[in-house]
């Protein structure tokens, strides 16, 4: 549940910075793809029961697009240097959360 707040957060952040640099942001805090993969996991999680292998990586897989996409925010010239800061440090977080999973599935 930790994740899930800390994202909104994110999220919330997130469309103040689009807000600034084009006047304008997403309403809530999916976009399609998002919205998509959140449906399907919860799909997968409801048949699923048993099968946490399957729900970690997809997890695993959701959480390395989100540091790819990240990323590729950090290339755009228009994110001044303080809006670059706070992305980063989402994606320092992120990272760590990764980490958690890749660990937490070795033990």
């Amino acid at each position: 549940m930790h994740f899930v707040k800390e994202r909104s957060v994110y999220a919330s952040l997130l469309r103040q910075i689009a807000h600034q640099l084009n006047g304008e942001g997403p309403d809530n805090g999916f976009d399609s793809k998002g919205l998509l993969h959140y449906l399907w996991m919860n799909f997968k999680a409801t048949l699923a029961v048993g099968y946490t292998e399957a729900i970690i990586n997809a997890c695993i897989s959701s959480e390395e697009a989100t540091i790819k996409e990240y990323k590729l925010v950090l290339e755009v010239p228009l994110v001044s240097e303080s809006d670059k800061s706070i992305i980063g440090q989402q994606i320092n977080s992120i990272e760590q959360a990764l980490s958690g999973i890749k660990t937490h599935i070795t033990n």
